[in-house]
């Protein structure tokens, strides 16, 4: 995963950054974190959703894809497309 492409939300402060002004934690081997060294929160990937239905479209942004795809497939959604947010 390269943390300098698409959108991140810390989970502490719930700011979203842009990957390339995150860090990586010294003192973890998986930890993104912050660009707010104040908080220095850990940060996920922020993900697109877009589900179709019978001409209606409907856009969602998480950090957890698969709990919202299975969201949108149970209510009925007949398209589901799952990206990584890059705006």
């Amino acid at each position: 995963m390269n943390k300098s492409e698409g959108q991140w939300r810390c989970r502490a402060c719930g700011r979203e950054w842009h990957g390339s002004q995150l860090y990586d934690d010294p003192n973890s081997t998986a930890a993104i974190c912050c660009a707010d060294l104040g908080c220095g929160g850990v940060c996920d990937r922020v993900y697109k959703i877009v589900a179709e239905e019978q001409g209606a479209t409907a856009t969602f942004y998480t950090t957890e894809p698969n709990i919202l795809y299975s969201r949108c497939r149970d209510v009925g959604y007949i398209s589901i497309y799952v990206f990584e947010h890059e705006d």
